[in-house]
């Protein structure tokens, strides 16, 4: 396309250069008799073709202009979304700082294993609230669940606000045995040897597998303190 209209422009200039070369030169040629035209039919011709050619430029020009046009929006659109990406990635890497901060409060915040009923309480209620510093949910629930006679030992519930949640959510027997409800996220402790099961639910809502995985290590952490809470018990009771 370029060397096209290069080529056009180049003949419009040769053309535009022999009509006033023609115009100086007419007056003598047409007065020698050496042309057959009159002066007037060969400057109409030349005007003409002058014309024509001033119009295949303009054409060329105004293809590669919108050829051009074209490629700056498609440019934009690109520019547009390496942006949203960006904007995504940094969003993404600000939840998982916020994630790995959490986590590290955990590990960092509770500085001794629960001696008592009341340690444990601070556990419990400390680490629901961690899920809703990690999640969009308005609500978490942390239980633990006895599964020789589906008995709850002990839970909390906290709404965002800090305000402790009241109602029942789920039943035991929906947590130990989910039955497909589609209202609520349900995650369980992964140790499949032991009499007990901690619960983590929250109500359904887009989380990331990170999230999800953040959350399924809190419902892990709450059965392993549990377990250290209970022998630590045990051995104070001989």
């Amino acid at each position: 396309m370029a060397k096209h209209i290069r080529f056009f422009e180049f003949l419009y200039l040769f053309v535009l250069l022999i009509v006033f070369i023609l115009i100086a030169l007419m007056p003598s040629l047409v007065g020698s008799g050496f042309s057959f035209f009159t002066e007037e039919m060969i400057e109409s011709a030349m005007i003409v073709v002058l014309f024509i050619v001033g119009y295949f430029v303009m054409i060329f020009y105004q293809r590669e202009v919108d050829k051009n046009t074209q490629f700056i929006e498609h440019l934009l659109d690109e520019k547009n979304h390496l942006q949203s990406q960006t904007e995504e990635t940094f969003k993404y890497v600000g939840a998982l700082n916020v994630q790995i901060k959490e986590m590290n409060s955990i590990l960092s915040e509770i500085k001794k294993y629960p001696k008592s009923r009341q340690d444990f309480k601070y556990i419990i209620r400390f680490l629901a609230g961690k899920i809703l510093n990690i999640t969009p949910a308005e609500w978490a629930l942390l239980r633990l669940i006895n599964l020789t006679n589906s008995q709850t030992i002990s839970e909390y519930g906290i709404r965002r606000g800090d305000k402790e949640l009241k109602e029942t959510v789920c039943s035991n027997n929906e947590l130990v045995k989910p039955d497909g409800r589609d209202d609520v996220l349900i995650f369980a402790s992964n140790q499949n040897n032991l009499n007990i099961r901690a619960f983590g639910v929250i109500p359904r809502r887009d989380i990331t597998e990170e999230q999800k995985i953040f959350i399924k290590g809190i419902v892990n952490q709450l059965e392993m303190f549990y377990l250290i809470f209970s022998s630590l018990s045990n051995n104070n009771n001989k």
